[in-house]
């Protein structure tokens, strides 16, 4: 079963990237903007969910919005972004983990791979 990854971002050329890179590597993934994130969300059922942040885009309190939140809170969060002062400054939105964009593909994948792994053993924890 290839595990799923839900790209939110208003940025069709960081969205491509990111899910060609991600789909090489045997993964599902879905890109999308944020107006339709949470209902996204619960139909696609994602593993990981990237989150672009950028100064046009708040992926930081759609972050922290969905970590609040009961029904998404267990989904593991990767916030994306251009603004290197976020590197320092992830955890306040509840991110699980940052990556500085532009980024080594390798990177991304490494990162992904961390989430995935703590979410497989979600169903056996229940």
């Amino acid at each position: 079963m290839k595990h799923k990854v839900l790209i939110v971002s208003n940025d069709n050329l960081v969205t491509g990237l990111a899910k060609s890179t991600l789909q090489q590597e045997g993964f599902e993934v879905l890109g999308i903007e944020d107006d339709k994130v949470i209902e996204t969300i619960v139909d696609f059922k994602p593993a990981v969910l990237i989150i672009d942040h950028t100064s046009n885009q708040d992926g930081g309190i759609l972050c922290r919005k969905i970590k609040q939140s009961d029904d998404n809170d267990k989904v593991p969060v990767l916030l994306m972004s251009p603004m290197r002062e976020l590197a320092q400054a992830f955890d306040q939105f509840l991110a699980d983990e940052f990556i500085y964009r532009p980024y080594i593909m390798r990177s991304l994948i490494d990162k992904v791979n961390k989430l995935v792994t703590p979410a497989e053993k979600l169903p056996s924890e229940n």
